[in-house]
């Protein structure tokens, strides 16, 4: 073999290897590109909350004593006048450690319900309620985020006589960070 084929394969291996380490480091850019470290369970954990009180028969759905059914997705607006047994039974079926320790820090959620320009609210974890929803008003010095995580969702759902449309919008509030 000549000495010129040498080198020129070995020019070819050095281009073979420059171009193998630039598509393994694009693959590994594709595949780190994909992997999240921030975990978000908020949006799922509303949606949770919502369908439990919605379709539970001590929640806010219409529960028929006589037939012992529950009517998921109609509102029995009744609940909405009794407030404070409401929000009673919302704690109990809505188990998060025990609601009425102090150190609770799990959600909090204001349930508006709007009914002919009429606003009737219920309050899930109202000891934390009134901290959460001033902390994620303000932002912290660092890197501009919220210590609260705040999702809002509105539905449009049927009341008990089934005519009439009603608005429910559920505010939920969780911290970013529990210790």
């Amino acid at each position: 073999m000549k000495k010129a084929s040498i080198s020129f394969n070995m020019v070819n291996w050095i281009i073979h290897l420059i171009f193998l380490v630039i598509v393994t480091g694009v693959f590994i850019a594709l595949a780190t590109s994909f992997v999240s470290y921030k975990i978000d369970t908020l949006g799922t954990e509303t949606d949770l909350f919502v369908e439990k009180i919605l379709n539970h028969k001590e929640g806010i759905a219409y529960f028929d004593t006589a037939t012992d059914r529950v009517y998921p997705h109609i509102i029995d607006t009744q609940k909405f006048d009794t407030k404070k047994a409401t929000e009673a039974q919302l704690k109990k079926i809505i188990f998060y450690d025990d609601i009425d320790k102090p150190t609770n820090q799990r959600l909090a959620a204001r349930i508006v319900l709007i009914q002919n320009n009429k606003r009737q609210e219920l309050i899930y974890n109202d000891k934390k309620l009134q901290s959460y929803e001033t902390f994620a008003k303000t932002k912290t010095l660092r890197f501009s985020s919220r210590p609260i995580a705040k999702v809002k969702r509105r539905y449009t759902l049927n009341s008990i006589d089934w005519n009439e449309k009603i608005t429910l919008e559920v505010t939920v509030f969780k911290p970013k960070v529990i210790s």
